[in-house]
């Protein structure tokens, strides 16, 4: 298999949700793309957990981008619905941005 570097975004943001077991590694790996200066979003507890590893997490974009997921819409407006039903679908905790 080969990888083509070339495709990969040299800046911007990265979203993080990460299982518990996964946070330590995954804050390794966030650090150095905070080094490389991408933007760190996490959802809530691994934001949390980030954070407490001296990690910047912008979770006011991350809220803002939820907001207008289309499969979180309906009449063109958000649904706190659809985003809780998505949430239970995925096995998340219920959380409301912002």
């Amino acid at each position: 298999m080969r990888c083509d570097h070339s495709q990969l975004p040299k800046s911007g943001g990265v979203l993080f949700s990460l299982t518990d077991r996964d946070k330590l590694i995954g804050s390794q790996i966030a650090r150095e793309l905070t080094r490389l200066g991408f933007q760190l979003y996490a959802t809530e507890s691994t934001a949390n957990f980030f954070r407490a590893e001296g990690l910047e997490v912008s979770d006011e974009e991350l809220n803002a981008q939820i907001y207008v997921i289309p499969a979180f819409q309906e009449n063109g407006r958000f649904s706190m619905k659809r985003y809780q039903e998505f949430l239970k679908r995925q096995g998340m905790p219920m959380r409301r941005p912002g």
